[in-house]
């Protein structure tokens, strides 16, 4: 990646309220306490 397309990435996300950021991450947090993470798999019979 580079320096241009990094910068305009933070400034991006430094515009996001702050409060949204710590729910979307509490909210992650909470889920993964209560449920176990499993693989994504889009193609189930793919053999391995």
């Amino acid at each position: 990646m580079d320096e241009k397309r990094e910068s305009q990435i933070v400034e991006s996300i430094k515009k996001i309220d702050p409060k949204i950021i710590a729910d979307v991450l509490r909210d992650i947090l909470r889920s993964d306490e209560e449920e176990p993470v499993r693989p994504i798999n889009p193609n189930p019979n793919q053999p391995k």
